[in-house]
């Protein structure tokens, strides 16, 4: 069937995942009609609606109950609720092209994907993860990693695996779904969708904020304190970057820095008027730095609390290099930072 005469379904639930939709919607929407479905990112589902997409519609998907591997009962009724989830949205759905984002551990979309398999066109566009067809090494699961396994084996359906970092992905070598490695961002796209961000002050800093990363990273409230301290004594004004889902942290509001909107993607942001750009392992930074040479990341400034921690610093790190192309700064102390500012 010609793709013209196909609709398009986007299923989306990351803000990294905005560039590639924007980039599939300027490519189809003269020819196709387009539907966006939103999963759990109410912020994603906000922004989507400003822009006045002309879209067939947009709809939000409430992200169903996590289960407890500890409470039987709650592996069922997520079973249960994940099928009540696609007969509400996606009954009847057929002979489309579905485009899906998912991340690690989305039971949801991967159930919602498995369905749709058996009557339309399937499309994993793999943004920045890995390539999700490559031999996987051999790991030592755990019994907690077993059971969590099959539990997502029987929520989901067979295709399944645990990646290196023991994170749920479609084994998509089993399932008729294509997969579409995007790795750069389209400049025309950032160019129609930037967003511009009101700069009061001369110079002004720009902070990607990475509350989850404060899991994996020792005294992180004390050391971002430090980072910005550091910044503000040297006349700068603070602009922080929300992560699009999890917001910012708390401590945050008690000092004396400007809180961005959390709706907008970090990779559309006008970062023109910014003397700086910083963030951690946000992957917008990475991004960032291949449209303009101040995007520095302070992964190295942060003490991380263990050796998987510690490794998962190094993946990071990999991974901030190789999407940038290489361009992005890494600070490697606070003296570097003084001298920088």
């Amino acid at each position: 069937m010609n793709l013209s005469n196909k609709p398009i379904i986007l299923i989306s639930q990351s803000a990294c995942d905005v560039i590639s939709i924007l980039e599939l919607y300027e490519k189809y929407n003269s020819i196709c009609s387009i539907s966006i479905y939103v999963i759990k990112n109410k912020n994603l589902f906000d922004y989507f609606n400003n822009l006045n997409l002309n879209v067939k519609y947009i709809k939000f998907i409430e992200y169903v109950e996590y289960f407890n591997i500890k409470k039987p009962l709650t592996i069922i009724k997520a079973k249960k609720d994940v099928k009540m989830v696609y007969k509400k949205y996606f009954t009847g759905v057929k002979n489309s092209s579905i485009y899906f984002f998912a991340d690690t551990h989305d039971f949801l979309t991967f159930y919602i994907v498995n369905q749709l398999c058996k009557r339309n066109e399937i499309t994993f566009y793999d943004w920045e993860k890995y390539d999700i067809k490559k031999s996987l090494p051999l790991l030592k699961y755990s019994l907690g990693d077993i059971i969590v396994l099959l539990s997502y084996i029987y929520i989901v359906g067979n295709r399944l695996v645990l990646t290196q970092r023991k994170a749920i992905r479609l084994l998509t070598e089993k399932q008729n779904i294509k997969v579409i490695r995007k790795l750069e961002v389209s400049i025309e796209v950032r160019e129609k969708y930037c967003e511009n961000i009101n700069i009061n002050k001369e110079k002004a800093v720009l902070i990607f904020e990475s509350p989850t990363a404060s899991i994996s990273i020792n005294n992180y409230e004390n050391t971002l304190e430090k980072i910005i301290s550091i910044i503000k004594e040297m006349g700068l004004v603070i602009y922080i970057k929300p992560h699009p889902y999890k917001g910012f942290s708390n401590f945050l509001s008690n000092l004396d820095v400007i809180i961005c909107d959390s709706k907008f993607p970090g990779e559309l942001i006008n970062t023109n008027e910014f003397s700086y750009i910083l963030g951690i392992t946000s992957l917008s930074i990475a991004r960032l730095a291949k449209f303009t040479n101040n995007v520095y990341s302070l992964i190295d400034l942060m003490e991380w609390k263990n050796s998987y921690s510690q490794n998962r610093k190094n993946e990071d790190k990999e991974r901030l290099l190789m999407y940038s192309n290489n361009q992005i700064n890494i600070i490697g102390s606070f003296k570097d930072l003084k001298h920088l500012i």
